[in-house]
């Protein structure tokens, strides 16, 4: 019986679904969709690099508005642009279980970020959130920090080689000075300048002075360029989005060779 069936079937047994990479399009993210109204079993699915789109995301996202079970979601890399983000994001106003999204590699641009930090604004159970590489630029940025003002489960935030600048930066600098939930934040590869950084940092260290005396959690902050090889082996086997990530970095990986691109 296939994973597909299993899920469809209600199978007790199956709890984690991975068809990353499956080439599942539109279709099969119907396909899973529609199951997932039913299911009452699945808690972890990933559907990473499977070029759903926007429809896909759409089903998607229509069945995590019913689904009380899934916790956690992987759809980076899908094109699903701001519209899906859109689609997940209005679904996350009224499901209750999901913990953790990734909606990485999607194109999002600054209208899904809005999206995404309205949800955050009234969402209370995502604790885990990744937005890296989706072109959400300073604007995006200050969507999400204004979010983070009102936002009070989110503990880890990925919003790594969006195109971040000080404006953006120093919005999310002045969000963490009220925000004490986020104990992880993720700003690499983007372009914020030496005082937006010295400016986080300042106030990632009054932070972190302020959880030894009274009731506050500590923040992991990553601000510098990630190792690019370490970068490298994360990525899909796809070479148009490896030049796209070294165009969004900023940087030069003269020792990297793509083979068969």
């Amino acid at each position: 019986m296939s994973s597909l069936q299993r899920l469809a079937s209600n199978d007790t047994t199956l709890s984690s679904l991975d068809l990353g990479e499956k080439e599942i399009g539109v279709e099969g993210a119907r396909a899973i969709a529609e199951s997932l109204l039913q299911n009452k079993t699945l808690v972890s699915l990933k559907l990473g690099h499977n070029s759903i789109c926007v429809e896909g995301a759409r089903a998607i996202a229509e069945s995590l508005q019913r689904n009380t079970t899934l916790t956690s979601l992987n759809l980076s890399d899908n094109g699903i642009g701001f519209e899906g983000a859109q689609a997940i994001a209005d679904a996350l106003h009224h499901n209750t279980t999901l913990s953790a999204l990734n909606l990485g590699w999607n194109g999002i641009g600054v209208e899904g970020a809005r999206a995404i930090s309205e949800m955050l604004r009234y969402n209370t159970t995502l604790s885990a959130l990744n937005l890296g590489v989706n072109e959400i630029c300073d604007e995006g940025a200050r969507s999400i920090a204004d979010a983070l003002h009102h936002n009070i489960v989110l503990t880890s935030l990925n919003l790594v080689a969006n195109e971040i600048g000080d404006e953006g930066t120093r919005s999310i600098a002045e969000a963490l000075r009220h925000n004490t939930i986020l104990t992880s934040l993720d700003l690499g590869w983007n372009k914020k300048g030496v005082k937006a950084t010295r400016f986080l940092t300042a106030v990632n260290t009054k932070r972190t002075e302020d959880a030894k005396t009274i009731n506050r959690n500590h923040l992991t902050l990553l601000l510098g360029s990630h190792d690019p090889s370490s970068l490298i082996y994360q990525l899909p086997h796809d070479g148009c989005i490896l030049r796209q990530i070294i165009h969004f970095a900023n940087v030069s990986i003269p020792q990297c060779q793509i083979i068969g691109v």
